[in-house]
């Protein structure tokens, strides 16, 4: 669909109405569908037209109306992933592709919530500058979101298997059973915390720590031993430069799984 879904006159060079024009693609590999339509609107509030209702009753009119990933409209704008879009088309997963930090306030708390309701992991490009999910709800990964599929039995986020066709799932690969992401302690900490974490069998692993811009700034390997563990961080960077107070993402990866959090670093 573009040029407003048929709800919008010809000729369609508005540019007010430059969001509701945005072309809605839908990508089919074997039983695997993505979904992305730029800045897609989806609200009526006398600024704006609602396009993503036509754009979903479209699809469940073909029969696509069944998403694996769904590419968040406008950032995750108040705009857009209406409650009807998101009922209809029912994506397991979403990527919001987001500035840090952003002016706008992206994302907005109105869409993240609906996503939540419903059971759809987010993966973020980076924190935003708005309405943030628990870690258990969405994994910020700090540059971009790669996915892979053979369009069959499951397909790759950022790493994490997902089976096909599963509405409501987790992550196959996010946090198995033999597997569990414990936090860190104290948090906030001051000048150190440990980050716990649970395995099974153990094995080599990886510690890693992110600012909320993305960068990788601290990164360590070491070897677990089976049953509960954790790694300990003192706010520094690869080179011993203490960090600023603020909120750093951390991510912990063992063969069984891999887990990522939040943490304060107060001063």
């Amino acid at each position: 669909d573009l040029n407003g879904a048929g709800a919008l006159n010809p000729p369609h060079e508005n540019s007010t109405y430059e969001n509701e024009y945005c072309v809605a693609l839908l990508v089919e590999c074997g039983d695997f569908d993505y979904f992305q339509a730029g800045d897609l609107i989806g609200t009526n509030d006398g600024s704006h037209d609602d396009i993503e209702t036509s754009v979903a009753q479209t699809m469940s009119s073909l029969g696509k109306a069944d998403l694996e990933v769904y590419k968040v409209s406008h950032h995750g704008s108040y705009t857009s992933s209406n409650a009807y879009f998101l009922n209809t088309t029912t994506p397991e997963v979403a990527v919001i592709s987001v500035g840090y930090n952003n002016s706008y306030g992206h994302p907005h708390q109105e869409p993240m919530q609906r996503l939540q309701t419903r059971d759809v992991f987010v993966y973020q490009t980076t924190a935003g500058g708005g309405f943030a999910l628990p870690p258990a709800d969405m994994s910020v990964v700090g540059g971009h979101v790669v996915i892979e599929t053979a369009g069959t039995v499951n397909y790759i986020v950022d790493g994490d298997a997902w089976e096909m066709d599963e509405q409501g799932g987790t992550p196959v690969m996010e946090v198995p059973a033999s597997f569990a992401l414990l936090g860190n302690h104290p948090n906030p900490f001051n000048p150190a915390t440990e980050i716990r974490f649970r395995s099974e069998h153990g094995g080599a692993g990886t510690f890693e720590v992110y600012d909320l811009q993305g960068r990788l700034r601290w990164s360590e390997a070491f070897d677990a031993p089976a049953g509960e563990s954790a790694r300990n961080w003192r706010g520094r960077d690869h080179d011993g430069q203490t960090l600023p107070a603020g909120v750093y993402l951390y991510r912990v990866t063992v063969p069984e799984g891999r887990g990522a959090g939040r943490m304060v670093l107060a001063k």
